[in-house]
C-alpha cells in the first residue's frame, strides 16, 4: 500500500510531511550559520534506527520513505528546497519564515493524522532537534545559543513545552525506545 493512501493523505500531504524532520534538522544545525556534516549525523541516525522499527506508525512510514529515497539517491535538501519554492513559503529575497512554514505548512499537515501519529512524529522531531543542537558543540559549550534559541522556537511554534520531553529519564528512555542507546 502506498503510504500516504495508508494514512489517507494526498501524495501532495505525504510528500510535504515527509520534509518534516528534515526541515527541523536542518533549521537547528543552520541557525549558528553553519552547518557542519556532523550535525547531520542525529538526523540519520534516529531516521536509520526509526525505519527499522516494527511499529505500524506514520512516524515509522516517514522514516522509511526518507531511506528510499536516499537509496534511490534522492536529494532531500532539493526536494525540501522544492517544496518550500512550490509553496511560495520564500519571500522576495528567496528567504523563508520559519515559524510560518511549521504553523502555517507543517501543523495543519500534522493536524491530518490522528492524535497518537501527530504527538508520535512531534516527540520525534522535539528530540532531532535538540540531539542536533548538542552534536557538534565544543565540551564547555555544547549548544550554540542560536541553536538553543532555535530549538525554544520550533517547541514554541509546535506548542509544546520541551521540558515536557526531558523530566526524569524520557530521552534516554525514547532514545532506548529506537535502539540508539544500549540498555
Amino acid at each position: 500500500m502506498d503510504f500516504s493512501e495508508k494514512w489517507n493523505l494526498t501524495q501532495t500531504e505525504w510528500h510535504d510531511i515527509v520534509t518534516f524532520p528534515f526541515h527541523i534538522s536542518y533549521n537547528v544545525a543552520s541557525a549558528d550559520g553553519i552547518v557542519n556534516d556532523e550535525e547531520t549525523i542525529p538526523y540519520w541516525d534516529m531516521i536509520n534506527a526509526l525505519s527499522l522499527s516494527d511499529d505500524d506508525t506514520a512516524l515509522v512510514d516517514i522514516a522509511k520513505n526518507i531511506i528510499d529515497y536516499r537509496d534511490r539517491s534522492m536529494d532531500l535538501s532539493e526536494i525540501y528546497n522544492d517544496m518550500l519554492v512550490e509553496k511560495n513559503l520564500l519571500n522576495d529575497e528567496g528567504l523563508y519564515n520559519k515559524k510560518a512554514i511549521i504553523v502555517d505548512h507543517y501543523l495543519p499537515l500534522l493536524n491530518l493524522f490522528d492524535e497518537l501519529n501527530k504527538e508520535k512524529i512531534i516527540e520525534f522531531c522535539v528530540y532531532l532537534a535538540w540531539e542536533t543542537a548538542a552534536y557538534y558543540g565544543q565540551a564547555t559549550n555544547p549548544i550554540h545559543e542560536m541553536e538553543h534559541i532555535e530549538f525554544n522556537n520550533i517547541c514554541k511554534w509546535l506548542d509544546v513545552k520541551p521540558e515536557f520531553y526531558y523530566e526524569g529519564d524520557k530521552r534516554d528512555i525514547y532514545l532506548k525506545y529506537i535502539n540508539l542507546l544500549e540498555e
